[in-house]
């Protein structure tokens, strides 16, 4: 950002808006000892109350640094990077797929033949959950690729191996994709059962998204997971393959992330502070032209749920359910002023 080029546009604006403003915020504009307003760019650190759906009460508690500013901009930015990867696509596939399997049981319950319908969705939410499973690893190896750290490297695939190998869930998921898209279309059987509980009156409904055996071990993939599919005598679920897969990629994300975001655990320790400072809750952070009161936003920095939640847990702190969401400042923008009028 060219600080000048942005003083220099405020100070037109500003002095094209100066005949509109209420005299009470003409008053109040900072002034040079000729009495011209005096236009800086500076950081704010802001706390924000809602009082209605969509009314929002904005309170300055302080006024940052140029450097305070920046560090905690790039903090945001570096969280952002840790928080919002390519492992948010596998948690999309793996909420689509639990959902699709909680909207057959409501179907079931009311008796409205899902299984006309929900298999081939079902059979859907299953390809994608496993061929995000597998971008998540195929990314990941080629952003460590292209930093050419071997010793990186090691460790990154040592930690895909080890997830890999410990979970026979895991290893299934991950080779569902090739099965299903480049061999067996029908690898997925529905099963839907619905009975009477012990009172009598309630309806109890279950549904398994069950693997085809005979058709996974005829198609080409991995062999040795063909292998233990062939040896498995029991049904295999794949909405609790996929369960468990999950759970084990979380695991796995989270010993990656201290690998591949270094930073991201300082910039975490840094917002922190102000998280503190700001008795808990989330801060926000204005970059504004003082002196233009309101139309003077250049940026804001501020968590969203995911990156409030990381740095409360490299804090060692849970994060409240009541917090309130991320606001956009541009939605309610407060007025950029040196001192407030209460």
């Amino acid at each position: 950002m060219d600080e000048d080029y942005e003083l220099a546009e405020a100070r037109a604006e500003l002095q094209a808006a100066i005949g509109e403003l209420p005299a009470e915020f003409v008053a109040r504009l900072p002034t040079d000892a000729q009495g011209e307003p005096v236009l800086e760019i500076v950081w704010g650190l802001y706390r924000h109350e809602r009082l209605a759906p969509r009314e929002v009460s904005w309170t300055e508690l302080r006024t940052l640094s140029r450097e305070e500013g920046h560090a905690v901009a790039e903090a945001h930015d570096e969280v952002y990077r840790a928080t919002r990867g390519i492992d948010g696509y596998l948690a999309f596939a793996w909420g689509d797929l639990r959902n699709a399997r909680d909207e057959v049981l409501r179907q079931m319950h009311q008796d409205s033949r899902p299984h006309e319908w929900m298999p081939p969705l079902i059979n859907y939410r299953i390809i994608n959950f496993s061929a995000a499973l597998k971008m998540y690893y195929e990314y990941t190896v080629a952003r460590v690729n292209r930093t050419k750290d071997t010793d990186l490297k090691t460790k990154v695939l040592a930690e895909f191996s080890d997830t890999y190998d410990s979970s026979f869930q895991y290893r299934l998921a991950f080779s569902l994709r090739n099965a299903l898209q480049h061999g067996e279309p029908n690898l997925v059987s529905l099963t839907m059962t619905t009975r009477v509980a012990g009172d009598g009156e309630t309806t109890e409904a279950e549904v398994q998204a069950h693997l085809n055996k005979d058709a996974f071990i005829a198609t080409r993939a991995n062999a040795a997971v063909r292998r233990e599919v062939g040896d498995t005598r029991s049904e295999i679920d794949l909405f609790e393959c996929a369960e468990n897969a999950y759970a084990r990629f979380e695991d796995l994300h989270s010993r990656l992330v201290p690998m591949l975001h270094p930073s991201a655990a300082a910039a975490a320790a840094l917002i922190a502070r102000y998280v503190r400072e700001n008795n808990g809750e989330r801060p926000h952070f204005h970059e504004y032209i003082r002196g233009l009161p309101t139309r003077g936003l250049l940026q804001t920095k501020t968590l969203d749920t995911a990156g409030f939640e990381y740095v409360a847990s490299q804090a060692g702190r849970e994060v409240a359910s009541s917090e309130s969401p991320a606001v956009d400042a541009s939605s309610a923008l407060p007025t950029y002023f040196p001192d407030r009028a209460d």
